[in-house]
């Protein structure tokens, strides 16, 4: 384990302690109950060009095993991987990816290192024979503009269980901020593994997380506490523990006794303090 990998520029000789001592509690927490599930954040986000096949491939490489990324539907019904409402601030084009067609997103790259925007269909491809994997998919809707009818919503959720279809059961689950897609995929498709992304995970959301029928709940750990999270798994549900950008982060998650944790630095947690799963 090299400490200078892991302390940063400006951190004071408290710092250095209190951040090591953290890492031998998660490290001793490890060894008691066993490591959460690493998911790479959009491939890496901290790490690569975020939600590129490049970033899902390095970091597949690297041993991770774990991923989450974010799907929004064009005007012709095809599924991209974009986090952002709008084009702007991660690819050269402009506008909303819910205000155009494929063929208007297929020439576009990504700024940072010219990568095309993948489809649905790629991630599927490239995934649908590593059954070790899991993936949370992010349902992400479109600004209040270009709120989905009913009939939208309905395509939006065919689209995506189609599309996953080649995956293996227990490989993936749909996530969402949006109560109505959640909703909407459980109506059509009961079988569907889903999960609510939220805030604090405290009673109110647990009851919340009842009401949608859902599998998995993802909370903000910094909000968080050890009670609520203890509770939600009393319940029955798989706690996803967001964000993690350094090694205190991982801590805190092991701490709290996370299922899963989502990291933007999923190789340097790797390489560190977590073994890949």
């Amino acid at each position: 384990m090299k400490k200078e990998a892991r302390v940063g520029t400006g951190m004071t000789q408290t710092g250095m302690a209190v951040t090591g001592a953290a890492m031998l509690c998660a490290a001793a927490l490890n060894a008691a109950a066993g490591q959460p599930r690493l998911l790479a954040h959009r491939g890496g986000a901290h790490e690569q060009d975020e939600n590129t096949m490049a970033a899902f491939k390095a970091s597949y490489d690297a041993g991770l095993r774990g991923f989450e990324t974010d799907f929004r539907m064009t005007t012709d019904n095809r599924m991209v991987i974009l986090h952002d409402h709008t084009l702007e601030g991660k690819t050269d084009g402009k506008g909303f990816v819910e205000d155009k067609t494929y063929e208007e997103l297929r020439p576009l790259r990504t700024k940072k290192t010219g990568q095309p925007l993948p489809t649905i269909e790629d991630f599927v491809a490239y995934f649908k024979d590593k059954p070790d994997t899991f993936t949370e998919y992010e349902m992400k809707m479109p600004v209040k503009e270009l709120a989905y009818s009913d009939e939208r919503l309905e395509m939006y959720c065919r689209v995506m269980w189609e599309a996953t279809r080649p995956m293996p059961p227990g490989t993936y689950c749909f996530t969402s901020f949006d109560h109505r897609v959640l909703r909407k995929m459980r109506e059509m498709y009961p079988d569907a593994p889903t999960g609510l992304i939220g805030g604090t995970l405290d009673d109110k959301q647990i009851e919340v997380a009842k009401g949608l029928k859902v599998n998995q709940i993802a909370c903000v750990m910094d909000v968080t506490t050890r009670k609520g999270i203890r509770e939600a798994q009393k319940a029955g549900f798989k706690v996803t523990g967001w964000p993690t950008v350094n090694e205190a982060d991982y801590a805190l998650g092991v701490a709290l006794g996370c299922d899963v944790i989502c990291t933007d630095i999923p190789i340097k947690l790797i390489e560190g303090v977590a073994k890949p799963k």
